[in-house]
């Protein structure tokens, strides 16, 4: 079974947004932004880098993304 927090953390990586990523999946922002920084917690390190501006992927969050 896919882990929803996986889905979630490619949709933020596809979009660029945690807003814009749960409009495509269908949550809250907040629901989408706590559950990927669990994910981030689980898996020891950060995925994305947050700015006013959006979020973009780490270098080991490239990695992971390339292997999801």
């Amino acid at each position: 079974m896919l882990d929803a927090r996986l889905k979630y953390v490619v949709a933020v990586a596809r979009a660029g947004s945690f807003t814009r990523a749960a409009e495509a999946v269908g949550v809250t922002q907040s629901a989408v932004t706590k559950s990927v920084a669990d994910f981030e917690l689980q898996l020891g390190f950060s995925v994305f880098h947050r700015t006013s501006r959006g979020v973009s992927l780490t270098e080991r969050g490239r990695d992971f993304i390339d292997h999801a």
